[in-house]
């Protein structure tokens, strides 16, 4: 396939003005949006509001606002990332942090989370990978595709045959024993 340089930084330099301008849109909709959302929310105690507000969002942006959210609407996180019910031990206290966060209008979403969240690389656990391939393979035998097929996929993204003798080598040598 040729590379066109010229045709490719043309249309790069357009997907960047536009990827620019989309998170500026996001950022200006989301800095008002995340105060008026929670005026409605402790007016109307209707959490539907900060629900809906966190399903528009992307992965990343829906982290920070569920933090956020929680941190001003007293209510209960359920299992799948939306707001369920009133935590009456915590709803007055989080009205009441809610406003006097609300009362310096340079307060947001950006600026709290700039002061409250930190960003930390998940370090590599095996355990997780190990319950990431069981669910693969689940998948794979529910959908009637063998084992030696998904091991043939490993292997075009990367596995080594080398490494698979040698494992092959190791539980040889287990069996042995």
């Amino acid at each position: 396939m040729a590379f066109d340089k010229n045709a490719f930084n043309a249309a790069f330099d357009a997907a960047i003005l536009k990827l620019t301008d989309a998170e500026k849109i996001t950022k200006a909709v989301l800095l008002s949006l995340s105060r008026d959302v929670l005026v409605a929310h402790h007016h109307t105690e209707d959490i539907g509001y900060v629900n809906r507000t966190v399903a528009a969002l992307t992965p990343v942006n829906r982290k920070v606002a569920i933090l956020f959210f929680q941190e001003f609407t007293g209510f209960k996180l359920g299992k799948d990332g939306m707001f369920t019910s009133k935590d009456k031990k915590v709803y007055e206290a989080a009205k009441e942090a809610c406003s006097v966060f609300l009362d310096d209008v340079n307060n947001n979403i950006w600026s709290w989370a700039a002061r409250e969240v930190e960003i930390e690389k998940k370090e590599f656990d095996l355990a997780r990978l190990k319950k990431n391939l069981e669910a693969t393979l689940k998948k794979a035998a529910d959908n009637d595709m063998s084992q030696m097929l998904v091991i043939e996929t490993m292997m075009e993204a990367g596995l080594k045959l080398d490494t698979l003798l040698q494992l092959m080598d190791k539980i040889a040598g287990k069996q042995a024993a």
